[in-house]
């Protein structure tokens, strides 16, 4: 291997706390144990407070939104002069990083401007698809995109789905794409399992099939009345699913807003499920933490889902068939061996290919080869 890189400079743009943000911390902290320093700007204290491990970490002052919706979009308008500059600043007093790493549209539109300006190596991570994002506002923020989208050396996606919409949709050479599965360091404890109880841990927002697990519910309960459905997440799309749950006249549903341990709720149940259809999908991350810890997972057979689970570890239905996805539940609430077989299978395939310790080496291999 060339050799590695001792000092990475991270540029990110974010607005929460979720899967993406677990992944920067256990990569930079896995590069930290292995000699290379991360200099860290983003947009979200949340996300500096929780990546303070590193010696810099930094609150840029402003969000440039070019991709949300019209005000966000406006206000991203007036504000994108003023980041041009600022981002110049940074990116010129970094002149003697080996690589700067970037995540965000707006920071790898800006950054990368003035990576290319000031002969800086760039690798690009694209966490889920773009193409329809980047579509909105008559294409503006598309062709900032593409205009410096030559420029990366590597662009790391989670999932072949995400590569192959950066390739059809965008017209990205797929020799400058670099497939790593997102790893996650979990530490798990021996429990048993609350028998009949299915988990589904995710955002609660349109696309992430929540509602369709409720609508499914009453398939449930029909064949296994002591089933119980724990929703575990927030967002604003509770109102709704609340609703929802209410007018079907489910009592056995569970709403326990943002919680700190979700994978407490997973370890504790007999099965998880996450019926995502969210278009910008990147890879599931909520799949691979139910396999940490030994649960079958149930789901759509959708975008990148297929690449995590496995006819061995879970069981995926048609799209949106909400019948199906109910027998599948009582499937495996009714079998409790092929549940505890599927949930091993699931937690050797974690370890063998979802851990820090197997993902990291590979972003260390794409980032020495830049340097």
């Amino acid at each position: 291997m060339p050799a590695k890189p001792s000092r990475i400079t991270f540029f990110n743009q974010t607005f929460a706390l979720g899967g993406a943000e677990t992944l920067y911390h256990d990569l930079f902290f896995w590069l930290k144990q292995h000699g290379v320093e991360v200099e860290v700007y983003t947009t979200f204290p949340p996300l500096a407070q929780k990546l303070n491990f590193l010696a810099r970490v930094h609150h840029f002052p402003f969000a440039i939104d070019l991709i949300g919706d019209w005000k966000g979009f406006l206000k991203g308008l007036f504000f994108l002069p003023l980041g041009f500059f600022y981002y110049g600043i940074l990116v010129a007093a970094h002149r003697q990083t080996d690589l700067i790493f970037v995540s965000g549209v707006t920071e790898k539109i800006l950054v990368t401007f003035w990576a290319r300006i000031f002969g800086l190596p760039v690798v690009w991570l694209e966490h889920g698809p773009l193409s329809r994002l980047l579509q909105k506002f008559g294409g503006f923020s598309r062709r900032l995109y593409l205009s410096v989208s030559s420029y990366p050396y590597k662009i790391i996606t989670p999932s072949r789905f995400t590569a192959a919409d950066l390739v059809k949709n965008l017209g990205i050479s797929p020799t400058r794409i670099e497939i790593i599965p997102n790893g996650v360091n979990i530490a798990t404890s021996p429990s048993a399992p609350v028998p009949y109880r299915v988990c589904c841990v995710s955002r609660l927002e349109p696309g992430k099939g929540q509602d369709l697990l409720i609508q499914a519910w009453p398939g449930v309960i029909s064949h296994v009345p002591q089933a119980r459905l724990c929703l575990v997440g927030a967002g604003d799309f509770r109102p709704r699913l609340e609703s929802l749950a209410s007018s079907l006249n489910l009592s056995a549903v569970e709403f326990t807003g943002w919680v700190p341990d979700a994978g407490a709720y997973q370890a504790a149940s007999q099965i998880c499920v996450f019926p995502t259809l969210w278009p910008l999908e990147g890879f599931g991350m909520a799949g691979v933490e139910a396999m940490a810890h030994s649960k079958p997972v149930i789901g759509f057979n959708f975008g990148p889902l297929p690449e995590i689970i496995t006819p061995a570890t879970g069981i995926l239905v048609p799209p949106g068939d909400v019948a199906a996805l109910a027998r599948a539940i009582v499937s495996l609430l009714k079998n409790p061996f092929l549940s505890r077989r599927l949930g091993n299978a699931g937690r050797q395939r974690y370890l063998a290919k979802y851990t820090i310790s197997v993902m990291g080496p590979r972003y260390l291999k794409v980032f020495s080869r830049v340097c």
